[in-house]
């Protein structure tokens, strides 16, 4: 206890005794005044008053209000002993004054460590929102890059095509095959010089073929390459003797193009005339450009603390995570019956664990209430599983889903194959059944 507390403490000490003596002091004073003044009373009453009856009337009325006063006296000491013991729990060691300033102490101490992590919570904050802003900034960077890359490997396959349907030989020459083709089949005078050409991919048995990427000198040579393969094809495919010649795209168009040749025939059959231009699909009758309604739901969105969901929190069911060759692999689903659910669903499942995975393929279908059905696909970037999904969803009839496939690969080189579908498909079929 500090000096200024003590010597407060002993003034109220002193006050107190001082109150308790003149309490004494007055009540000794009063009974001795009583007493006089009934003395009194009585040698006057003696003096005066021959009527006897009248002096023992009064006399036992004063005694009455001496025992009256008698009675209040000893009221008041048992007051002043309760206040004397109020007071010692007031000003005693431990008391209460005590224990109210080891309150105010405890209290003022909460205070400043509660504006302490007010402080703490702000500066968090901030940084947080921070941090947000900078993972927006880095996937809007990330995607302006890929695209640009995706711009240079078009460019630099724009004399390529890929060709398809050319008997293969452990001692075959590519480019004499390639040009013998291009005179016996496709009747081509001209001499078409080819930069360089090889086998792609791996072969699985002796009996397969594995497709011929070939590099035109000219970009004109191989337009006419495969304008005049495609002339053919339309007149009689036979003629062709099985091949099949196109260009080559990069990865991503490739997959892009193959949906949307997808949705071409969709729409044709329900007699809508479309039409596929570069990497875009237009409507013929409106000119429009196709849109996908839903896609993997970007950093921005999944940030979006405001977006209060209609729906509420999606159920999720998950597979167990796999590991493969550095590899790591997990497929979560909910229900969905809408656009507008798809589009959550994905959005609340990559707030989850799945938001730090390289690759999250979106793959969705659902009926709306007029029986038609809906379904799509977002690769990400990981070309080729979203189309295996939704394969393996229309097989299984599957209605009213929407799947995140995550992928993380190891920092390397290290490959995995055909083993990457088997086991992305293995996932799909885990979480369907925990639904």
């Amino acid at each position: 206890m500090s000096e200024k507390q003590n010597t407060r403490k002993r003034e109220r000490e002193i006050e107190t005794e001082t109150f308790n003596s003149k309490q004494t002091t007055g009540i000794k004073m009063a009974d001795t005044n009583m007493t006089e003044t009934e003395s009194s009373l009585e040698q006057n009453l003696g003096e005066y008053s021959e009527d006897q009856t009248f002096n023992n009337k009064l006399l036992s009325g004063i005694v009455g209000i001496q025992q009256t006063l008698n009675s209040l006296i000893i009221k008041f000491e048992n007051q002043n002993e309760e206040i004397h013991g109020i007071k010692n729990d007031i000003y005693a060691k431990d008391g209460i004054e005590d224990r109210l300033q080891a309150v105010a102490t405890e209290t003022e101490d909460q205070t400043t460590m509660i504006a302490e992590v007010r402080n703490q919570n702000t500066k968090l904050t901030t940084e947080l929102n921070l941090m947000k802003s900078y993972v927006v900034h880095l996937e809007t960077r990330l995607d302006c890059q890929q695209s640009q890359i995706a711009n240079l490997v078009e460019r630099s396959m724009r004399e390529n095509a890929i060709v398809i349907g050319v008997h293969e030989r452990n001692d075959e020459n590519v480019i004499a095959e390639l040009k013998l083709i291009f005179k016996n089949v496709l009747k081509i005078t001209e001499n078409i010089k080819i930069d360089r050409a090889h086998r792609i991919g791996t072969q699985t048995n002796k009996n397969s073929t594995r497709p011929i990427v070939v590099k035109f000198h000219d970009y004109n040579d191989r337009e006419h390459v495969i304008n005049t393969a495609r002339t053919i094809g339309k007149q009689n495919k036979e003629l062709l003797n099985g091949i099949y010649i196109t260009p080559q795209f990069p990865d991503d168009m490739r997959e892009n193009r193959k949906r949307l040749v997808q949705k071409q025939k969709e729409y044709k059959e329900v007699d809508v005339g479309t039409k596929i231009k570069g990497n875009s699909l237009f409507f013929i009758k409106s000119g429009s450009k196709y849109v996908e309604k839903v896609s993997t739901p970007k950093a921005l969105a999944i940030f979006d603390a405001s977006n209060k969901s209609k729906f509420g929190t999606f159920e999720q069911t998950s597979s167990n995570e796999v590991s493969d060759n550095g590899h790591t692999y997990c497929v979560t689903a909910a229900v969905t019956t809408t656009y507008a659910e798809v589009r959550e669903a994905a959005r609340q499942i990559m707030q989850g664990p799945v938001s730090a995975c390289t690759y999250n393929t979106l793959v969705y279908r659902f009926t709306d209430k007029d029986g038609h059905t809906h379904d799509g696909y977002d690769d990400d970037r990981d070309y080729g599983i979203g189309s295996r999904i939704l394969d393996y969803l229309k097989e299984i009839d599957a209605h009213n889903i929407t799947i995140i496939s995550s992928r993380t690969p190891p920092s390397g080189t290290a490959k995995i194959g055909s083993r990457k579908n088997n086991i992305i498909l293995e996932g799909v079929k885990s979480a369907l059944r925990k639904m």
